[in-house]
């Protein structure tokens, strides 16, 4: 993904900067980042956002900070980054999902055909018709085979 379309991406910014550190750092089983998060947690600093501007900002704790940003993949950093506090939305609601690389949709006007769609892509379960290599075929009528499976029961 690049800088310039992240930047722009308000829903990205949001989600990834409202990443919330504990739960994060647990999950990943980082036992003792959790307990270095602590400080944090005291000083109201508890998602992704609200550490990368306090990183910028607070002198004191500058080297924990690091060692805390440090154990994130650098593309979230980077776009945690772009975080605005007074954009912050502390909702965790899902309202948004990616359907398609660069398209987001607002869940409500999602078709079951779109999701079906992302779900089969996000399993792999897509396969594209390529009957000149497997029968070696050249001259293919595409139209016989949409017929014909649209009377067979099990396509493949």
């Amino acid at each position: 993904m690049l800088q310039d379309e992240f930047e722009t991406d308000k829903n990205l910014i949001d989600k990834v900067s409202s990443i919330n550190l504990t739960n994060y750092l647990t999950r990943k089983n980082k036992v003792f980042m959790v307990y270095m998060i602590k400080t944090f947690t005291k000083n109201g600093i508890t998602i992704l956002g609200e550490l990368i501007q306090a990183f910028e900002t607070d002198e004191k704790l500058i080297k924990t900070m690091k060692i805390i940003i440090s154990t994130f993949p650098k593309f979230l950093v980077n776009i945690s980054k772009c975080y605005n506090e007074e954009i912050k939305s502390d909702n965790e609601d899902m309202k948004y999902m990616l359907i398609a690389p660069r398209t987001r949709k607002n869940l409500i006007t999602i078709t079951v055909k779109e999701l079906q769609v992302t779900l089969k892509n996000a399993l792999k379960k897509i396969h594209v018709l390529d009957i000149k290599n497997k029968l070696g075929i050249d001259n293919l009528d595409e139209e016989n085979i949409t017929r014909f499976r649209s009377n067979c029961k099990n396509t493949k």
